[in-house]
């Protein structure tokens, strides 16, 4: 899967429990401008954790100031799992 497709995978996610359009999520969204709580999240999370069989660790959350950094986090995550 592309950096592409996993945002894209990401954001039709995010957006379904924020109740928002997934066009309106790019790289540089702050989770604040979108809304979007710790629980918010924490569901997001657990939703990319079923999908690819992965175990985030909390610790990798804490410094994702955007969108994108959080991509890059699963992206990273994915692929050390590879």
């Amino acid at each position: 899967m592309t950096r592409d497709e996993l945002f894209t995978w990401i954001s039709e996610r995010f957006a379904e429990i924020l109740e928002v359009d997934p066009s309106t999520i790019t790289n540089e969204s702050d989770f604040a401008e979108l809304d979007a709580d710790s629980i918010d999240i924490i569901e997001v999370v657990n939703h990319v954790e079923r999908e690819f069989n992965l175990q985030i660790e909390e610790q990798l959350l804490y410094d994702i100031a955007t969108f994108g950094d959080f991509v890059d986090v699963v992206e990273r995550e994915i692929a050390k799992a590879s």
